[in-house]
């Protein structure tokens, strides 16, 4: 009984073509919460917070090799959305052919999903941060348990701090190759409603066990990675690729305004799909060895829109960048 997403999946992901049936044979902890569709297919409740938990460890467990603990009251992890995220960021830093990477997991989560597979799975480095206790604490029992704390640490940060500076500013020496973050789409209680929700957008498949730190925040995801891009424009190459996952595709265009208005020029974006749901990721470096127009290996590309944004005036700028997001659709 196979799963297969209907939309296009990183062409590396491991994880594109799921068989829930052969997943819970080594996880009973998933065989209760299997429903048979037809004789070929099997699926669960994605609205049973209990039956999500459940595959999201077993995923883990069977391709990753690694035990999760993840809270029921804080964000269940989706892997496939997840690993699509850490395949691109591995297109992009493979233009420079890294070795030793080390990268930073802005809002790390309860399960610190991203920072485990990327140790475990692509042998990287990581910090990851969060303003939540609870999640510190459970992201510690995680790394722990899987025997990865030479590899990843995590480190509790104010609400009030900023996302990147006064990390580094710890440690003058310490470069590293990227940052990523998923941040809150929200920027009150009732865009999480969806009172602000557009009638052609469809209702969300799976529920939402978020704290409200982990969906709002204020701005809502533009303002978050806008403040990030302020940011790395002081830090400019202590990292050297700045990435995020946006979640709602209308944050796009004034992040792109935004990045062109502050001089960044090397720019990426890509779409992420899983299923029927889909995701952006939008990219920014300052390293002046890359070219204008970047090419990522052509054996792992996924579908990367890479530009230099022009030096126009603000109606051409607009035109350009509407015309390029045309292409995501």
């Amino acid at each position: 009984m196979t799963n297969n997403p209907n939309g296009t999946m990183h062409p590396r992901n491991i994880l594109q073509d799921c068989n829930f049936w052969e997943l819970q044979k080594n996880n009973l902890g998933l065989k209760k919460h299997l429903r048979k569709i037809r004789d070929d297919y099997c699926t669960i409740n994605f609205k049973d917070p209990h039956a999500l938990c459940e595959l999201s460890k077993s995923l883990a467990k069977t391709f990753f090799h690694l035990d999760l603990e993840i809270p029921l009251n804080r964000l269940i992890p989706t892997l496939p959305l997840r690993l699509n995220y850490l395949l691109w960021i591995e297109d992009i830093i493979s233009i420079e052919s890294k070795n030793n990477v080390l990268g930073i997991d802005i809002g790390t989560g309860a399960s610190a999903i991203y920072a485990l597979i990327g140790a475990k799975y692509l042998g990287w480095k990581f910090l990851g941060t969060d303003t939540d206790y609870t999640c510190c604490e459970n992201a510690q029992r995680n790394i722990h348990c899987n025997n990865l704390a030479d590899k990843v640490v995590v480190k509790h940060v104010k609400q009030s701090d900023d996302k990147l500076t006064h990390l580094l500013q710890g440690d003058e020496t310490q470069d590293y190759t990227f940052c990523m973050c998923n941040p809150p789409f929200f920027q009150n209680p009732e865009e999480v409603l969806g009172f602000s929700r557009s009638e052609d957008r469809s209702e969300p498949n799976s529920i939402c066990t978020a704290s409200p730190t982990e969906v709002i925040t204020r701005g809502g995801e533009a303002g978050f990675v806008g403040d990030l891009i302020e940011e790395s424009v002081a830090l400019q190459t202590r990292v050297e690729w700045y990435t995020s996952m946006i979640g709602i595709k209308a944050s796009l265009t004034p992040l792109l305004n935004l990045l062109q208005s502050r001089g960044v020029t090397r720019v990426a974006i890509t779409e992420f799909q899983q299923g029927k749901t889909s995701r952006w990721g939008l990219a920014w470096t300052f390293l002046p060895s890359l070219p204008p127009l970047l090419t990522p290996n052509p054996d792992k590309a996924s579908t990367v829109y890479t530009f230099d944004v022009p030096n126009s005036t603000r109606t051409r700028v607009s035109d350009f960048i509407t015309t390029t997001a045309e292409k995501l659709k």
